[in-house]
């Protein structure tokens, strides 16, 4: 099982939010709930999670399921404006 949560700078979880997930053969987009949480089952192996959301700056992440265990990933988005530095 492989498990993300999926917050904003203030660590308020980001309802909807698009997770795909590509490795062992899978290639698909999962969608978190309202609590910017969700749960998949996975077969053990390496997977890539690339995480995006309107207003946000896309995120990506490695999930590293294996056998027995739950493989957790907490993702954290930042909208573009916090980006910027001042001169």
């Amino acid at each position: 099982v492989a498990q993300a949560t999926v917050t904003d700078p203030a660590g308020v979880g980001i309802a909807n939010v698009a997770v795909r997930l590509t490795g062992q053969g899978i290639d698909e987009v999962f969608v978190g709930d309202a609590y910017g949480q969700l749960a998949v089952q996975l077969p053990v192996g390496t997977y890539a999670a690339h995480v995006e959301m309107p207003g946000y700056l896309p995120a990506d992440a490695t999930i590293n399921v294996e056998e027995g265990q739950t493989a957790q990933i907490n993702v954290q988005l930042i909208p573009p404006m916090l980006m910027d530095t001042p001169n």
